[in-house]
């Protein structure tokens, strides 16, 4: 008993100072531990902040895309309006020019 006790405290003494580090190494394991749980707190909520920001964003940015194509539509139909009006002004000036002509040639000539 006497051997066993005197193994069991030889055993005691030579595992102090590692239990001692565990020790400490746990305690910082704990000081880590609650700093890594603040900074990843902080993180999720600016990450969940930039996602509301980027997903607005996207909606404006689909928003002014649509609003660029209907302008764009607008443009190319307004042009193309402009473009019909003046070939009819022009086939309106050819016309009268064929109605006030002295000549009968160029009367007989008219559209209408």
């Amino acid at each position: 008993v006497k051997k066993l006790n005197g193994l069991v405290a030889e055993k005691k003494s030579s595992l102090a100072p590692i239990i001692k580090e565990l020790r400490q190494l746990r305690q910082k394991c704990q000081e880590l531990t609650q700093e890594c749980e603040v900074k990843k707190t902080q993180y999720d909520g600016c990450a969940a902040g930039l996602e509301s920001n980027r997903s607005a964003l996207e909606q404006e940015v689909k928003g002014l895309r649509e609003e660029c194509i209907q302008e764009e539509s607008h443009y190319h139909y307004t042009n193309c309006m402009k473009k019909i009006l003046a070939v009819q002004l022009q086939r309106a000036k050819d016309e009268m020019k064929t109605y006030v002509s002295p000549d009968p040639q160029e009367r007989r000539k008219a559209i209408r």
